[in-house]
């Protein structure tokens, strides 16, 4: 709208009267540009820590692009003014994230992409809970007043990192230990009847607790060992895990006293004897250390003897390389896997010798046999059913003809 004043040197004025006139654009209207996301795809996972690149696709049709924005949800994490539309999203947190780009142009006009959804997993180990049991003493077991007594523990963890092992006497805490071996001896232990158990706790905070061991402590001399003793082995004594190993027990006149002498390694019953020497079957013992006792029954009470711990080596002929004339074997052994495992178990007999007939025993940390299955290590794997097993920790040892191969630990979650 177009109008003329004019004013005269005495200060009066006048206006035209108003003449509307059109200005017509001598191109076309601005239009709107648009983006849309290329990477990621939707519903793609990325581990924490990655670099998740942002690939944005931006058209204008006046080519007139003045800025791109990329949206986790309504968070900006960053913006580009130039090709090449795309950013790198670092140490993206863990969790789910809806991505959008907007774009807009130099005349102020903006588009939005559509929503990408992605899902950024955390790397960190999730953390299982440590497993505990006492392997000494048993159940019900009876002692003599002013006796030493041995509480052994089991401990395992699948990260392994036991923190703190607790001994406690009823809810009463009588000793702890940080690291291996996991046990405590009490001594000199006054007559009553008293409810073990130990309590084990990871690095990661996560506990758990033994069942509870009941023992029984008599009073008088009527129930005392006397001179009873373990004589051989002796006090860490070393044995290759092919040696025979032979219990024997000292103060022959003292044996006249007990009726009958029951022989344990780790906490489980290997035998029974009223010889004064027992020979432990090669299976009842591990590589690593193992805690021999004897418990003898004397005027009806159950009693313990001395213990002692000796320690089971890799025997050098199994670890080695063996030679048949110029031929080199490779030392033979076996996997298992997953572990742990809540179902399936797969034994992998590749590394064994092969062409051999084997026997697969499987027992728990008692002793108790579970299964035994025979088969020919050319078979290559065998999968075992192991969801019907309780929680736990369980021991598998293969026994050849040629071989006998280390034994294996797995936990059954």
């Amino acid at each position: 709208s177009l109008k003329t004043r004019v004013t005269d040197q005495g200060g009066l004025s006048a206006e035209s009267g108003i003449v509307n006139i059109t200005v017509n654009s001598s191109g076309p209207a601005n239009q709107p540009p648009v983006t849309s996301i290329v990477t990621p795809m939707q519903n793609q996972s990325f581990d924490e820590g990655d670099a998740i690149l942002i690939q944005a696709y931006v058209a204008d049709p006046e080519n007139q692009i003045a800025r791109v924005e990329f949206f986790s949800g309504n968070t900006l994490i960053g913006s580009v003014t130039s090709a090449p539309y795309e950013i790198n999203w670092n140490n993206a947190p863990v969790g789910s994230h809806a991505l959008k780009t907007r774009v807009t142009d130099q005349g102020g006009l903006s588009a939005e992409s559509g929503l990408v959804n992605i899902n950024v997993n955390s790397t960190a180990q999730t953390n299982l809970p440590p497993f505990i049991s006492i392997v000494t003493p048993t159940n019900n077991q009876s002692f003599a007043q002013g006796s030493d007594i041995l509480i052994q523990s089991y401990v395992s963890d699948p990260e392994n990192q036991i923190a703190l092992v607790e001994f406690f006497s009823g809810n009463t805490v009588i000793g702890s230990v940080t690291s291996a071996p996991y046990q405590l001896l009490v001594t000199n232990v006054p007559s009553g009847n008293y409810v073990l158990k130990t309590r084990v706790t990871d690095q990661g905070g996560l506990t758990a607790e033994s069942s509870l061991v009941n023992v029984t402590v008599f009073n008088g001399s009527a129930f005392r060992t006397n001179n009873m003793e373990i004589v051989s082995p002796t006090k860490d004594q070393e044995f290759n895990s092919s040696e025979n190993i032979t219990v024997e027990i000292g103060d022959e006149s003292s044996y006249s006293k007990y009726d009958s002498l029951q022989v344990y390694v780790r906490g489980m019953k290997v035998g029974v004897t009223k010889e004064l020497s027992y020979d432990l079957p090669l299976t009842s013992v591990i590589e690593g250390d193992n805690v021999i006792s004897v418990k003898a029954f004397q005027y009806g009470a159950e009693l313990s003897s001395d213990w002692v711990n000796i320690k089971v080596l890799k025997d050098q002929a199994d670890s080695q390389n063996r030679s048949f004339g110029n031929f080199e074997e490779e030392a033979y052994t076996f996997d298992i896997g997953p572990n742990p495992t809540s179902d399936i178990l797969n034994i992998y007999l590749g590394k064994m010798y092969q062409e051999e007939e084997v026997e697969i025993h499987i027992y728990n940390v008692n002793g108790t046999t579970l299964d035994v299955l025979q088969t020919n290590t050319n078979v290559g794997k065998v999968t075992i059913n192991v969801s019907s097993y309780s929680q736990g920790v369980y021991f598998i040892r293969i026994l050849g003809k040629v071989f006998t191969y280390d034994t294996k630990r797995f936990i059954k979650q």
